[in-house]
């Protein structure tokens, strides 16, 4: 884990060598710019002394070539942890009880999975430029390129294919529409459009920018960046373009990567979980091979969803068939713990922006009586990850 620092100067900054880092402070930063250094956290416990005492100093401010007599500081520095923004809970929702069985906890906040999302930008700093974000975060996005043809003049105008590619990557193909401009390629904003208009093509990209300048062509953008903690998925095909089951880990983590799905014939409807492999045998009657009556399926089994959630893609009377063992891909970072005053909660949902998960009371294997809380005291929330710890606040545990 690793330290981004950011310096913002309000005057020249020139930077050596210190304590024999190998160069990684040297350089320089003018006045009203900006520089970004990435340091260990050795590294920056070792230069963090010299940056307290420069953001202290203070500097006269200039106004056309005279002085003013008003000081600013020299510069300001901002510390972020990578990989991730800084994670923050805002509320946590749910009552606790000592009394209760399975009661559910909502903690809500902002980049609660510690990853960087992959992006890449076409015609940087002009008019045109289109920026290009990975719908996931971490190196699974890095997977995935997006490729901008000329203006045609007769076929494709204005489509966008995706082509998937093995363990999560994709090619996203844009052809702008043929609105008689340029034969050299489409308006930023609307290839924007076009890339946010398909479905698919959003499961794996984010486009970003509204300029009317040129675009195009472009071979491939090719994301790039893409780090930390992300969360497994696997997409399991019909036969149908666009159709199919998308089984995903509950939390994020590489561990979730040993997560193995095998869909068997239709037969007696059920599920068995060996090691981490679950065995789907579809209902033979009614909706029971469809990927929706499948989803449903596993999302109610009681140790599958303890694991994974499945969600139909596409049209959800799509019939799968028969599908061997495949894994789950894309999990990154280290596993992901939450606890209430030392209780393991079970997590039942895991995004960005909200995590959802139930505990045990009194009489529950590894519940909040097991922690030895007791009634009317208060209970610490944590996520844990080698990432860092976020800590939520305070729960009063009732009866």
């Amino acid at each position: 884990m690793t330290k981004r620092i950011t310096i913002q100067a309000n005057g020249d900054l020139t930077f050596q060598d210190y304590r024999g880092l190998q160069g990684i402070l040297s350089g320089s930063v003018p006045a009203d710019g900006t520089k970004s250094f990435d340091l260990t956290n050795e590294q920056w416990n070792a230069v963090r002394p010299v940056f307290v005492k420069l953001s202290q100093h203070r500097v006269e401010l200039i106004e056309g070539g005279l002085r003013t007599g008003r000081y600013a500081p020299l510069m300001r520095y901002m510390v972020d942890t990578i990989p991730g923004g800084r994670p923050r809970v805002h509320q946590i929702e749910g009552t606790i009880s000592l009394a209760g069985a399975a009661q559910t906890l909502v903690l809500r906040g902002e980049n609660l999975i510690q990853g960087f999302n992959a992006q890449a930008v076409v015609k940087k700093n002009t008019t045109s430029q289109v920026t290009l974000v990975a719908a996931r975060k971490g190196p699974i996005g890095d997977k995935v390129s997006v490729k901008i043809n000329g203006v045609p003049t007769v076929t494709n105008a204005g489509s966008v294919t995706v082509t998937r590619r093995p363990h999560g990557g994709a090619l996203i193909e844009v052809t702008p529409p043929d609105v008689g401009t340029s034969a050299t390629g489409g308006r930023a904003a609307d290839i924007v459009a076009q890339i946010n208009a398909v479905d698919e093509a959003a499961r794996f990209v984010a486009a970003l920018g509204d300029g009317v300048g040129l675009v195009g062509p472009v071979d491939t953008a090719s994301l790039s960046g893409g780090d930390g903690a992300g969360i497994a998925l696997l997409d399991v095909q019909t036969a149908v373009a666009g159709s199919y089951l998308r089984i995903e880990s509950r939390v994020p983590g590489n561990g979730r990567n040993s997560l193995s799905v095998k869909v068997l014939a239709p037969g007696v409807a059920g599920i068995v979980m060996t090691d981490e492999e679950f065995v789907v045998t579809p209902a033979a009657a009614g909706a029971g091979p469809q990927i929706g009556a499948i989803a449903t399926q596993i999302n109610a089994h009681v140790d599958a969803r303890r694991y994974v959630k499945a969600t139909a893609i596409g049209t959800t009377a799509t019939p799968l068939g028969v599908a061997g063992t495949n894994y789950l891909y894309g999990g990154s970072g280290d596993d992901v713990e939450v606890t209430i005053g030392g209780a393991s909660v079970r997590v039942t949902d895991y995004t960005d922006t909200a995590v959802t998960g139930v505990v045990e009371g009194a009489g529950g294997n590894g519940g909040l009586g097991g922690a030895g809380l007791l009634v009317g005291e208060q209970a610490l929330v944590a996520i844990l990850s080698d990432y860092g710890v976020i800590q939520a606040g305070q729960l009063i545990v009732i009866t």
